[in-house]
């Protein structure tokens, strides 16, 4: 009976032995990152044979483990969001790196040129200020594209961090299946596999499948694309965009083959930095090349109907958006397109007011049809929505010109004509990006460098005769400088023009070739003499690259002559007619610094709405880590009972152990 008695206190003694080195393990884990509480579990041996410590377990609950690498993966997606749209932010809404300040400054100083156009020293100034914008849509497109390559270095940093990670999980299931093998406790290599995962749960989404028991639990991504499988790891890669080869885009190779996964990447950090690149940074580059391209259109088209101090039209104050570089940078075809290269791709802009701040997708989707998506809002114009025409000189915006057998393709849409030519035809599923607005910023240049140079005044001078009784006002608004009537280099009209009031009730007008004064004759443009026209004020009278108002009330015999402006030094309409753009709704978003406004607003709401969005996800985040933590984490008052309970169970062991050998030697003593 001794014997059995001291058998029970031996196992007694053991298990709280046991039962304190597990107590201590915790106590002294209770700060270690990952470490997950455990507990010794009791059996009683059949019989009445005393105790046995049967296992050793982890506390996890499954479920809030699962919960806690979702809560991970959404909080760190919404704080790289927050922490690169602040900067966004922070860069356009900045006088120092905006836009808005600079326009600003450049409508200022041309407005001084209006006032006194003759001036040189405020020419020059305005000539200063029309570099520093062109340096800041410059310097702001610098800006907003090292973005795009600090992205690209948190991606490849990122993307060694996984591989480092599920080799680690793929070492630690080996580890385990071995230790499972052999009976071994593996409580610790649990613990470092779970934690590997949470960071790759914080990294980006996971899926985690459990094998044998969760002995080997491998993780998926995306719509079930591999990192790890039991005791194999695939490596995550990055490479250079196709075709966007500034833009890297993230890969999982799986064998001798890659998966692209850069579109199935959706929370944690790295979905965060792709949400923000394709979500907030490229529309805000194209939006500010967009900016760039109708302001120096517009600013152009009207710089040219000017004429400058030397009595020469007026040339390109900005660089000229249809540059054949510009054509060309503006088109990229697919990497994987089939077929010999394109022998012509241009992008030219037709109509800078439509042109939309986004990105297209030209796809054949068989060798005789094609589509083109707009990125920005997912819209897919289908070939079988545009009017098809039989000269490409005659394709105008929602229509196309192709020919199927020699593979030429002219096609506008949004404001922009897009020519492509393909040896031999078309290949079902090539793709072209098309970015039209993309380098407005960039390429934004000033053109002119000479004061006199800026074309201020209006090549049609208008002289009032001396003798006019009436209160005639003549106006000229220059349409078309290209037309014969303003041949470049002569400096002449052609014909200079007068218009005479006849004697006639009601109220007539003659227009007069006055190119020989001493026998002026009715002008005709091709569709007879303007003669004996009745007159109504403020009607428009149409000539070729111009047109002729005149408010009030002439009286007969009135005139009012129009030349060619060689000598108009100190004539500044054409400076007002440039500095009145600046409050034309020229963009579906309105003036140049209006269009600008809603993307600072934009990119405002944006963050403001990022910053919202972690606030709540870090709330749910640290309730899902407390109640993590109260079920699985080291909890210093239970084990501190747990040792004073575990102590005493011992030391009644102990003494159980003692009587046992008291009895014993009772009778061996009394034999």
């Amino acid at each position: 009976m001794s014997f059995g008695l001291l058998n029970i206190g031996t196992q007694a003694l053991n298990a709280n032995s046991s039962s304190l080195a597990v107590v201590g393990q915790n106590i002294a884990n209770v700060n270690t990152e990952g470490y997950n509480r455990q507990t010794a579990n009791w059996a009683t041996r059949e019989g009445g044979n005393g105790v046995v410590v049967s296992s050793v377990e982890r506390i996890v609950d499954q479920f809030l483990a699962k919960q806690l690498r979702g809560d991970s993966s959404t909080y760190n997606f919404d704080d790289q969001k927050a922490l690169y749209s602040s900067q966004l932010d922070n860069i356009l809404a900045s006088a120092s790196s905006g836009l808005d300040g600079a326009i600003d400054k450049f409508f200022t100083s041309m407005q001084n040129i209006v006032d006194d156009p003759t001036s040189i020293p405020n020419r020059n100034l305005f000539l200063e200020d029309t570099e520093a914008l062109a340096r800041r849509f410059n310097t702001l497109d610098d800006t907003l594209n090292s973005q795009i390559d600090v992205l690209n270095n948190q991606f490849s940093d990122i993307s060694d961090k996984v591989n480092v990670l599920t080799k680690q999980v793929a070492q630690l299931n080996e580890k385990i299946q071995l230790a499972d093998a052999k009976g071994t406790p593996a409580n610790e290599l649990y613990d470092q596999r779970d934690q590997a995962i949470k960071s790759l749960s914080e990294i980006m989404e996971i899926s985690v499948s459990s094998n044998n028991g969760g002995v080997t639990e491998s993780i998926f991504i995306g719509s079930g694309v591999p990192l790890v499988v039991g005791i194999d790891a695939n490596e995550m890669v990055v490479s250079t965009g196709n075709p966007r080869i500034n833009q890297y885009e993230i890969s999982v190779r799986i064998g001798n083959n890659s998966v692209e996964v850069t579109d199935q990447i959706k929370s944690g950090q790295l979905g965060g930095l792709i949400d923000y690149r394709d979500s907030m940074l490229n529309p805000a580059i194209n939006e500010i090349g967009r900016i760039g391209l109708v302001l120096a259109e517009t600013m152009n088209a009207q710089h040219q109907k000017g004429v400058d101090l030397n009595g020469n039209l007026g040339g390109e104050l900005f660089n000229d958006i249809n540059d054949p570089s510009a054509l060309r940078a503006r088109i990229l075809p697919n990497h994987e397109n089939k077929g010999p290269t394109p022998s012509k791709q241009y992008v030219y802009i037709t109509d800078i007011t439509q042109v939309e701040a986004s990105d297209y997708n030209l796809k054949f989707t068989s060798i005789r049809d094609f589509s083109i998506t707009r990125e920005s809002d997912g819209q897919v114009i289908k070939m079988s929505q545009l009017t098809q025409v039989t000269d490409p000189q005659d394709v105008t915006d929602g229509s196309y010109y192709v020919d199927w057998s020699t593979g030429e393709l002219t096609v506008s849409v949004d404001g922009f004509r897009t020519e492509l030519e393909v040896d031999g035809g078309f290949r079902l599923n090539n793709e072209y990006l098309i970015q039209p607005a993309r380098y407005g910023a960039r390429d934004f240049d000033v053109q002119i460098n000479a004061a006199d140079q800026l074309a201020l005044g209006s090549p049609v001078r208008i002289t009032e005769n001396a003798n006019n009784q009436g209160n005639g006002i003549a106006l000229v608004e220059v349409d078309d400088v290209t037309r014969p009537t303003f041949t470049t280099g002569t400096q002449q009209l052609t014909p200079p023009v007068e218009v005479v009031f006849n004697n006639t009730d009601p109220l007539s007008y003659t227009v007069y070739d006055i190119s020989d004064p001493d026998n002026p004759v009715p002008h005709d443009q091709g569709y007879g003499p303007m003669k004996d026209i009745s007159f109504t004020a403020g009607d428009s009278i149409d000539m070729d690259g111009y047109t002729i108002t005149i408010n009030n009330q002439p009286k007969p015999g009135d005139r009012f002559t129009f030349d060619y402006n060689s000598d108009g030094v100190s004539d500044n309409r054409n400076a007002l007619a440039m500095s009145n753009l600046q409050s034309q709704k020229l963009t579906p978003q309105g003036t140049y610094q209006q269009s600008y406004d809603v993307l600072v607003e934009t990119v405002s709401s944006q963050t403001a709405n990022a910053k919202v969005n972690l606030s709540a996800s870090d709330a749910m985040l640290q309730s899902t880590v407390n109640q993590f933590a109260s079920v699985s984490g080291v909890n210093m008052d239970e084990e501190a009972a747990k040792l004073v309970q575990f102590q005493q169970g011992y030391q009644a062991a102990a003494q159980l152990i003692s009587a046992s050998q008291t009895i014993f030697d009772s009778l061996l003593n009394s034999l």
